[in-house]
């Protein structure tokens, strides 16, 4: 299982937008909380994108939630209550798609479980179901990935081959079953921005499958602001995705020379994105070095750009997993100029090119990256 380094982003899921808007439209909300006189739940919180709207209590006489998004989207009801069988409190989160119009939320007495009424009831239902799709295909996923690191433990070669093969199929399956299937019979809808969203994340490594997926949509959903967002980062994708000539870069060594990704043409060039602090990219270094060691005298070669902030750190490093080729940095940690060049936002992850710079593949575990050189140099 390939453990990566995650750039994290606030407020991820909340962007999937649920109504098409243009730029400059906005469309007010409002959220009734009814609770009964025996309530458990003590106070309410909304949290959307990166804030929170409002702090409700059971005291209160306004308990409504009221506001102007521009981006509509999943947000989360956070409920503190009192849990009676433990006798403690206790906090939940409850999924909700906020749209335009009013939504009543009605509180059951003895615990935190809400009914949904009004504007956001619809969009609430439809999003549970699309989860609860997702679900199956992410228990298999999980499954598949616990297989596949038993056989990497056990080094079956083999088993490592076909089990990788099943998660990329049952990944596809997902895709397409769940979230493309899901937009295709409910194009207009508010969970159909946000399945978009997550189709787009999930795969994110083909940029045309994503954007006939997004043209596939009705206009004014393709025009609203997180759809022309998206469609920006599609346009990024497509110069970074296999076939693509890799993008030029300069960035200078550990002695402060500048190195040119051009003045590697010839060879076959692994460039590796990783960082001195994280511990998958330094786990994975020792297969690298062997598979440098095997085929740089054969025209193979690798350029690390490190995300590194500390020169001392990067240095070391690179001391210390006795890594002898080629190493760039502008000591800018995850705002390296290369990296956001690549829309890297994880680490480690690699981009193998061949003789002419075209990106022939990307991310391959070492074993395969392996099987690719071999059939090479054969």
């Amino acid at each position: 299982m390939k453990i990566k380094c995650v750039l994290f982003f606030a407020g991820v899921l909340a962007f999937g937008s649920s109504q098409a808007q243009s730029d400059t439209k906005t469309d007010s909300f409002s959220i009734e909380l009814q609770f009964p006189s025996k309530t458990v739940v003590r106070k309410a919180q909304l949290n959307g994108e990166d804030r929170s709207i409002k702090i409700i209590k059971t005291t209160d006489k306004n308990k409504t939630f009221r506001g102007i998004v521009k981006n509509y989207g999943l947000f989360d009801l956070v409920l503190d209550y009192y849990d009676s069988t433990q006798k403690k409190i206790q906090i939940t989160s409850v999924p909700l798609f906020i749209v335009p119009g009013h939504t009543e939320i009605v509180f059951e007495e003895s615990s935190p479980i809400i009914r949904i009424n009004g504007a956001s009831a619809a969009p609430r239902f439809e999003y549970a179901m699309m989860a609860q799709d997702d679900e199956q295909y992410i228990q298999q996923e999980q499954e598949l990935q616990g297989k596949l690191q038993k056989y990497m433990e056990e080094g079956d070669k083999g088993q490592i081959m076909e089990t990788r093969k099943k998660i990329k199929k049952t990944e596809k399956q997902r895709l397409e079953n769940v979230y493309a299937g899901y937009i295709h019979r409910n194009p207009k809808t508010a969970v159909a921005l946000y399945a978009m969203t997550l189709y787009s994340m999930i795969n994110d490594a083909n940029p045309l499958e994503v954007e006939a997926l997004l043209n596939s949509m009705p206009m004014n959903q393709q025009f609203s602001p997180r759809m022309i967002q998206l469609r920006k980062h599609i346009e990024q994708s497509k110069t970074i995705m296999v076939g693509s000539t890799a993008p030029e870069f300069t960035q200078t060594d550990t002695l402060g020379h500048p190195v040119a990704l051009k003045s590697l043409q010839g060879n076959y060039v692994l460039v590796d994105f990783w960082a001195s602090w994280c511990h998958p990219c330094r786990d994975q270094n020792p297969l690298l070095v062997k598979l440098y060691d095997k085929y740089k005298n054969k025209g193979f070669t690798i350029l690390s750009v490190s995300l590194d902030s500390k020169k001392e750190n990067w240095t070391r490093a690179i001391q210390q997993d006795k890594l002898n080729w080629h190493h760039v940095s502008d000591l800018k940690g995850w705002n390296n100029e290369v990296a956001q060049l690549y829309s890297i936002t994880s680490v480690p992850q690699s981009y193998l090119l061949d003789t002419m710079g075209k990106i022939i593949a990307k991310n391959l575990p070492e074993d395969e990256l392996e099987v690719v050189l071999e059939d090479v140099y054969k």
